[in-house]
C-alpha cells in the first residue's frame, strides 16, 4: 500500500512539474540570412524634409557610410500611421542591412483625401531621390536598385508607385511587398480610391501580398482585387500568401491588422522612452516580424537585385514558407498559399 501512494505521489509530483512549465518561447531572429541580424551597418542616420502630404522622412546607413550608391526602398504607412517610429524597428532593420529608406509621409492628416495620396507619394520620392543625388554627404542611390513596400493602404499605394513610378521619372520597383493591403472594408468603406493601370507594372516585378489570417480591420478583399488586377506578372514572379497566427507559446504570435508594426522611437532620433510601451506591447518586434515580414521582404530584394535566390521569397517552396520553430522544437505555423 505504502509503495501504491509513493508511486502516487510521483507521479502526481510530475504532473504538477509539467502543468508548472513555462510556455514555449518563439523564434528568435536568425544570426544571418534574410531577415538576420548580421548587419554591415551600425547606425541609422535620419532626416525630415518638405511639408504637408509630401513630406517624407530619408533614413541612410551609417557607421559606414556605404562606399557606393545604395538601393532604395520605398516605405508606404498605413492610414494614419504617418509617424515614421511605427514600423520603426523594420525600418532600422533595412537601412543597417545597407538600404536607404524613403518614409513618404503621403498623408498629412487623417483629414487628407486619399485622391491626394499618389500625387503625394510620387512628389515625395522624387524630391528624396533629388537631395540624395545633389547634397553634399547624402548616400547616392542606386535608381535601377528600388523597391517598394507598404501596409494597410501603403499596401495598396505599392502598386499605384509601380504603375506610375515611370512616366514621372521615378524608378520603377523590381520588388514589391504589399502587407495586408486595403483601403477600407465592407462594413466601413473609405471614399472611393483610384487605381492606377497595373498592367503598365513590369512583368520581371518580382511581387508578394500577404494578409493575415486575424486581421480584422481590412480582411483580403482589397489583396484579391489587387491580386486579380496583376495576372499580367507571370506566376513565377508573383505570390499570395497568408500568415497565421500561433498561440502554443509565450508570447503569442497574433496575425492581425498591426503584426507588420514593431516600434522604434529612436529611429527618428526622439525619445525612445515614449515608444516604449507600444514596443513593449503589441506594436513589439516578434518572430512574425523577423520571420515573416523581414525575411521576405530581405530575399525578395535579394532575388530582385541578383537573380538568385527566388525560391526563398516566391514559388510556395518550404524556404518560403517555414516560419521556424518553438523553444520546444514544434514548428510554427507556416505561411499558406492562397492563389497561385
Amino acid at each position: 500500500m505504502k509503495r501504491l501512494v509513493a508511486i502516487a505521489l510521483a507521479c502526481a509530483a510530475a504532473l504538477a512539474g509539467e502543468a508548472a512549465a513555462p510556455p514555449p518561447a518563439p523564434p528568435a531572429q536568425p544570426e544571418n540570412g534574410p531577415g538576420g541580424r548580421e548587419y554591415p551597418h551600425a547606425a541609422v542616420r535620419a532626416s525630415y524634409h518638405g511639408e504637408k502630404n509630401d513630406a517624407y522622412w530619408l533614413f541612410e546607413p551609417d557607421e559606414p557610410a556605404p562606399e557606393g550608391k545604395a538601393p532604395v526602398v520605398v516605405f508606404l504607412h498605413g492610414w494614419g500611421a504617418m509617424a515614421p517610429e511605427v514600423y520603426g524597428a523594420w525600418i532600422r532593420h533595412l537601412v543597417r542591412r545597407g538600404n536607404i529608406v524613403v518614409h513618404a509621409r503621403y498623408q498629412e492628416s487623417f483629414l487628407t483625401p486619399p485622391v491626394e495620396f499618389t500625387p503625394g507619394l510620387l512628389a515625395a520620392v522624387k524630391a528624396a531621390l533629388a537631395r540624395l543625388e545633389t547634397e553634399e554627404g547624402r548616400v547616392r542611390p542606386a535608381r535601377e536598385r528600388c523597391a517598394v513596400l507598404g501596409h494597410s493602404f501603403g499596401g495598396a499605394l505599392c502598386f499605384n508607385y509601380a504603375a506610375l513610378a515611370k512616366e514621372h521619372g521615378l524608378p520603377p520597383p523590381r520588388a514589391i511587398l504589399s502587407m495586408e493591403p486595403g483601403t477600407g472594408n465592407e462594413r466601413r468603406p473609405v471614399v472611393p480610391f483610384a487605381y492606377a493601370d497595373s498592367r503598365k507594372i513590369d512583368p520581371a516585378t518580382l511581387l508578394l501580398i500577404v494578409t493575415g489570417d486575424e486581421d480584422s480591420m481590412v480582411g483580403e478583399a482589397t489583396a484579391r482585387l489587387l491580386w486579380e488586377r496583376v495576372q499580367a506578372i507571370p506566376a513565377e514572379n508573383r505570390g499570395f500568401l497568408r500568415a497565421r497566427s500561433d498561440r502554443r507559446g509565450k508570447p503569442p504570435l497574433v496575425a492581425d491588422h498591426l503584426f507588420p508594426c514593431c516600434a522604434d522611437g529612436a529611429i527618428s532620433g526622439g525619445d525612445a522612452k515614449a515608444w516604449e510601451g507600444a514596443r513593449q506591447g503589441r506594436i513589439g518586434v516578434d518572430a512574425l516580424d523577423t520571420l515573416v515580414c523581414w525575411r521576405l521582404f530581405d530575399a525578395l530584394l535579394h532575388a530582385a537585385f541578383t537573380g538568385k535566390g527566388k525560391e526563398r521569397c516566391l514559388g510556395g517552396t518550404e524556404a518560403q514558407l517555414d516560419c521556424g520553430r518553438w523553444s520546444d522544437g514544434t514548428p510554427v505555423k507556416t505561411l499558406v498559399v492562397l492563389e497561385k
